[in-house]
Formats: C-alpha cells, sequence, structure tokens
C-alpha cells in the first residue's frame, strides 16, 4: 500500500516534525532518557525528529496509526492528511 502524496516530501517531513515536537513522552519512545534528551541541542533533537518523521510516514502505508510518546498519529487517505493527535490538540499535515 503506502502513503499516498502529492506535495514535496520534504516539505510533509518537516510539517510532521514539527507537529510531533510538543509531544510528551518522545524521548522514551526513541529510547532516551529525560536528562539525556535535555542534554542535546535544539537542532540535535529536531533531526532525531525528522528521522523519526520519515520513519512515521513509512509505517503508516502498513498500519492505519502509530503510537508515540503520549501521542499518535493516524493516515487519513481518504482525506489526503495525517492527523497528529496529542491529548486535546490535532494538527492536520496534508500530504496533497
Amino acid at each position: 500500500m503506502g502513503v499516498k502524496y502529492n506535495r514535496e516530501y520534504s516539505h510533509i517531513v518537516e510539517d510532521l516534525t514539527k507537529a510531533l515536537e510538543p509531544i510528551k513522552g518522545l524521548n522514551e519512545f526513541l529510547g532516551m532518557e529525560q536528562s539525556q534528551w535535555n542534554e542535546m541541542s535544539h537542532e540535535d533533537r529536531l533531526e532525531c525528529i525528522r528521522t523519526l518523521s520519515d520513519d512515521i510516514v513509512y509505517s503508516l502505508g502498513n498500519e492505519p496509526s502509530v503510537t508515540i510518546g503520549n501521542g499518535h498519529i493516524e493516515y487519513d487517505k481518504k482525506r489526503h492528511v495525517l492527523k497528529v493527535i496529542d491529548g486535546p490538540k490535532i494538527t492536520l499535515v496534508n500530504l496533497v
């Protein structure tokens, strides 16, 4: 199957990175203690999240949703969006 998109892929990953950044427990998903995560520079943390974003897009091609920390991401193929759900906050990442 796979996630279908028509936008520049790098823009999708960048938008997904911004949506994932505030999710609590992200460091635990990446196998890092909070102290390790806090010691990293902001740019290094963003690079980890960018890599994770790319992996998520790939995963959503096989699974309808992925849980990351306290949030989760869903692929809505009818609307061509990724839904980043962080508690009551939902961020849409457009794929087209």
